[in-house]
């Protein structure tokens, strides 16, 4: 008996190391075989041939939008780098002629933005004087109150001595020569402690403040700076890419995507870093735009060129730097395309590289390039 229960135990030990080493099976229909989880078909995704699926749901949450191409022409134009500066005629620098310590008027110092009035007080300043100058004046002022004195004196006696002995021309010029030496010895003393003042040169707003109390300032250091807010100018360097005096048409356009029109003033006649300098006269309201704010000049010659027209923010930069734009192959497959553009004005471009009629993506296009 004991026998016969050793040996069954002994049997259902083989059976269970024959289980173990023998690999797990699936049931049937559910075996996956050594074959990875698929990924989600149905999301963004980079698809082997370098172009994009992106399902609808997707590119609504992406705002992705397109248009058709159009073909169009206009005049050439060249994109130029510029620069917002001040009307000279509009714009004025307040500077110490003297230097000296600053210090602020009755109403205060005028805060950025402020609008101030020609005339209008900004700053006090001071003069310091060194001190062989301090020694100088003070010499000079006992010098006069000693003469003064004297004066006095010679005036009592002419005085005490009567007008039967003293003639009256005499009391007079005393007199005189007493008043001219108070005047001398007042303006000597106003010298010493008189302020300097800083007056606004123009009507306008305050762009720029670089005071505070009891600041030391030099000689012409610029202290203030006012502008005219609705005058403002735009400078643009021009290498040798276009004759300046070909331009027939300029628009601005500043880093938020507002495009602003401008008219030609002038050219510089000698090289500033190799490059020749245009201004323009920004023609409607410069809004928030400030002094120095970097800007794309786009400027337009009489010469004609044809291409497709799409907006500027459908150009994007590819893995390399090249200009690329995706195109709708597919309701829910974009490719990407190179392209070689010109710029056409401050919201549109010329491209070559796309057919007319096709559709373009003209807002989210950053994002189909970072889909992987």
């Amino acid at each position: 008996m004991k026998r016969s229960v050793t040996n069954r135990l002994a049997g259902l030990g083989i059976v269970l190391a024959l289980a173990a080493a023998w690999p797990a099976q699936a049931g049937e229909g559910h075996d996956h075989g050594d074959a990875q989880a698929a990924p989600n078909a149905n999301g963004p995704q980079r698809q082997p041939d370098g172009s994009v699926f992106l399902p609808k749901p997707s590119q609504r949450l992406l705002s992705v939008l397109t248009e058709r191409a159009v073909e169009g022409a206009g005049r050439r134009a060249v994109s130029l780098l510029g620069r917002i500066v001040a009307d000279p005629n509009r714009a004025g620098v307040v500077q110490s002629i003297n230097g000296g310590r600053v210090s602020a008027p009755e109403t205060g110092f005028p805060h950025l933005g402020q609008k101030v009035a020609r005339g209008q007080v900004l700053a006090l300043v001071t003069p310091a004087l060194p001190l062989a100058d301090q020694s100088t004046l003070a010499e000079k002022q006992r010098e006069l109150e000693g003469a003064i004195s004297l004066a006095r004196q010679k005036l009592s006696r002419l005085n005490r001595l009567g007008p039967s002995v003293t003639p009256r021309s005499n009391i007079e010029d005393t007199e005189l020569e007493i008043g001219n030496l108070e005047q001398r010895l007042s303006s000597l003393k106003q010298a010493k402690i008189a302020p300097e003042v800083l007056v606004a040169p123009i009507d306008g707003v305050l762009s720029t403040s670089r005071v505070v109390a009891g600041q030391v300032v030099a000689a012409q250091d610029s202290l203030f700076q006012v502008v005219d807010p609705t005058s403002l100018w735009v400078e643009a360097l021009v290498f040798d890419q276009l004759d300046p005096g070909a331009v027939v048409e300029a628009s601005a356009r500043v880093p938020d995507g507002k495009v602003m029109k401008l008219s030609f003033r002038g050219r510089s006649r000698a090289l500033q870093a190799q490059s020749t300098v245009l201004q323009f006269a920004i023609d409607a309201s410069a809004g928030d735009a400030a002094i120095g704010q970097p800007v794309t000049v786009i400027v337009k010659t009489a010469d004609q060129v044809q291409g497709m027209l799409l907006p500027f923010e459908t150009l994007v930069r590819g893995a390399s730097g090249e200009a690329i734009v995706w195109v709708q192959a597919e309701p829910e497959r974009f490719v990407a395309r190179q392209v070689r553009s010109a710029p056409f004005d401050g919201t549109q471009v010329l491209v070559s590289g796309v057919n007319a009629g096709e559709r373009v993506v003209v807002h989210g296009a950053e994002l189909l390039s970072q889909v992987r």
